[in-house]
């Protein structure tokens, strides 16, 4: 392994190590960004499913009992506005688990229509970083709560400052619905080359100090 592969390899099994338990979670209203290049559609599941797990894009996610893949509006869920394909929709207590193949720092979804009572937590080797609730993307997009038409829908890019590789979608109430599932590797932290490059700085610092050494 060469010198500069070892640094790297530092610098990220430090970030690995150090990463805190509540990143900065940020978000951001559509469209979605080019990079996010992992699409995940519930349209070739059953409508009608309520549990199991199946593999998507970016790896897999599993329904729980008190979540199901639907399509169109009833009484205990209205789909995203003008979305007439198949979505996932989460009762009270339910939740949708995404397991992840890769260490991922952005997430996207067509979120509608958005209450209070949702929520999105993420997770690194099990660690919750933080969570991104339904009542932050109300305030922040100025959606009513609960709306079915345009004012209650809209498409949320979310980026964690720490990489994530799961990510529990919940309810505590009827319901959450949301289509059109993104996951992006990038883009990567700002701190991330900042702190490559001062453990490259040091260590070719340490060398040339240690040639200098053995040559006097």
């Amino acid at each position: 392994m060469t010198f500069l592969k070892k640094t790297a390899f530092t610098a990220l099994a430090f970030f690995s190590m150090t990463a805190p338990a509540h990143a900065v979670i940020d978000y951001s209203f559509g469209p979605a960004p080019a990079y996010a290049n992992y699409l995940t559609t519930f349209d070739s599941i059953p409508v009608g499913t309520h549990s199991g797990t199946f593999s998507m894009p970016a790896g897999s996610f599993t329904l729980t009992s008190h979540s199901h893949i639907v399509q169109g509006s009833a009484p205990t869920y209205a789909k995203p506005y003008q979305d007439n394909t198949r979505y996932a929709s989460i009762n009270t207590n339910g939740s949708i688990t995404f397991n992840l193949s890769h260490n991922m720092h952005y997430m996207g979804l067509l979120w509608g229509s958005v209450d209070t009572y949702n929520a999105l937590d993420f997770y690194r080797n099990g660690v919750l970083l933080g969570s991104v609730t339904g009542a932050q993307i109300i305030a922040a997009a100025g959606l009513i709560a609960g709306n079915q038409g345009a004012f209650g829908t809209v498409y949320t890019n979310i980026t964690s400052e720490w990489m994530f590789n799961k990510v529990v979608a919940r309810s505590s109430n009827i319901a959450f619905e949301f289509d059109d599932v993104r996951f992006s590797t990038v883009p990567l932290p700002a701190a991330l080359p900042m702190f490559a490059s001062l453990v490259l700085g040091g260590g070719l610092m340490g060398r040339r100090r240690r040639k200098a050494l053995a040559a006097a």
